[in-house]
Formats: structure tokens, sequence, C-alpha cells
């Protein structure tokens, strides 16, 4: 087991790392240079991973940022005229916009989002999720003629095989990602990490594979396609998401000798 771990921008636990893969996760824009430096030292970064309360608009992101693989969630992308400057400086750059799902204009603003060649993605907030809007969504992502930006989950979900439910996309499978608190403690999920249910330390991580509650939850996800919720849209979104990685796998055919397989961010 060689997972990603995912922790906050410590000095201390950062510097305790050695050889790790790490996403870091933020609290404010200001440390995003600083905190990309640290866990570069003797890491190797795969993301920062920052959640802010605040409309795209309003946000003054540092020189440099649009070098960094940041996944940046925010409350919304506000008017258009308004987040244009921002948008405009991050196109083709390495960060992620995601929108949350309980917002109908999300959707549409990913797309937007999107068409202007930044890479987007919906937050899906579990029970929260308009699933006609999301397949909506995944067509414009999956089948679009016109050139735009990849939007998640369905970049991650089609990147691989067999297909991958959505929730990989957002650091919450335990066979990837384990969440590290700053005193070097370990939780197989952000929710574990906030209710304070540990399973190891950074210093035994080898050992969580064998941990019961990782056990249970790996057991859990066995089927890691099957729908989150009883409802006939989620099925539907499900079903076409399946054909659509179906379709994808098919669109590369065959891997020619020596070709590297395109992935999912940041996986």
């Amino acid at each position: 087991m060689n997972p990603i771990l995912v922790c906050p921008p410590d000095e201390g636990l950062l510097g305790s790392l050695a050889g790790q893969q790490l996403i870091v996760r933020l609290d404010a824009p200001v440390d995003l240079v600083r905190s990309a430096s640290m866990a570069r030292v003797r890491n190797t970064l795969r993301a920062l991973w920052m959640e802010l309360d605040v409309p795209l608009y309003s946000l003054s992101l540092p020189e440099g940022v649009e070098l960094l693989p940041l996944s940046l969630h925010v409350r919304e992308m506000g008017p258009l005229h308004r987040s244009l400057p921002l948008i405009r400086s991050l196109k083709a750059s390495a960060v992620r916009i995601f929108l949350p799902s309980q917002c109908a204009r999300s959707y549409s603003d990913c797309r937007i989002l999107s068409s202007l060649g930044v890479r987007s993605g919906i937050w899906m907030r579990p029970g929260q999720v308009d699933w006609d809007r999301l397949d909506d969504l995944m067509h414009y992502a999956v089948y679009g003629k016109a050139p735009h930006a990849p939007i998640e989950p369905f970049e991650t979900m089609m990147s691989e095989e067999p297909f991958l439910a959505p929730d990989i996309a957002f650091f919450e499978d335990p066979t990837r990602y384990l969440h590290v608190a700053a005193d070097g403690r370990v939780a197989l999920s952000r929710n574990d990490l906030e209710e304070g249910v540990f399973v190891g330390t950074v210093g035994s991580v080898g050992a969580v594979a064998g941990h019961p509650r990782f056990l249970a939850r790996v057991r859990s996800k066995t089927e890691r396609s099957s729908p989150p919720e009883t409802n006939a849209k989620c099925a539907k979104f499900y079903a076409n998401a399946a054909a659509a990685a179906a379709a994808a796998k098919s669109r590369r055919g065959a891997k020619q000798p020596g070709q590297v397989r395109r992935c999912g961010w940041p996986l």
C-alpha cells in the first residue's frame, strides 16, 4: 500500500515526511506557494486542496498560482463579468475550480468555465446532487465537440479501467488516499479525520491495510460504481456514465508500446 497522504500545511509534519506523495489541505490562499515549496523539499506534491466559503470573483490569488496543481472549492462563481479577470489568468493552468452540487447554477457555471479553458468540477455533496443536471454536464464534458477544458468528476471517472465512482475525484478512497492530522495520526476519510477516528500514524502507514476499519471500508466499496442513492435519476446517471466510460475506452483504442496512459488529475 502506497497511498497519497492528504495533510495540513504543518511545517513540522511536512518536514518529518520523506519520499511520500502529498496533497496539502489549506485554509487560506496566502499559504499556497509556501506550502507547495515545503511539500516539495523531500516529497512529491500531487495537489493543493483549498475550500473557501466565498465566491470565485472575490479571490485574490498569489502570483504563480497558475503553475500549481490546485483544487479550489468555492461557494459559487458569481457574476461572470466580475470573475473574468481571474478566469483569464487561470486559462490552461493546472488549477481546478470546484462548485457545490447543491447550487443549480453550479452546473451551468462549470460549463462556462470549461468553455473558457479553465478546468472545473462539481463538488458532489452527499444527498445534494441534481442528477439530471449532472448527467447533462457529463454529456457535455465527454461528448462535446467544441474545445473545452476537462470537468471533474468525469475526467477522473473516465480515465481508468474499470470505471470509477465519482468520490475518487475528491480524495475519498482509502485505498488511494489517507487523511493526516497535524500530529501525524491517520484517518481513512476527511469525515473520520474531523471526528477523530484514526487508524494509525504516518510512521506506520503500511499497517493501515490490515486495520479492521480499513478492511470494512474496502468491503463496503467493492462495487465502486454502484449508485449511492436509490432513485431513478441517480441510476440513470450511473448507467450513462458507465456507457461513456466504455466509449472513452473504445476511442482510446489499443495502447502503442511506450505510450503513456492518460490519467485523471491528480491520481
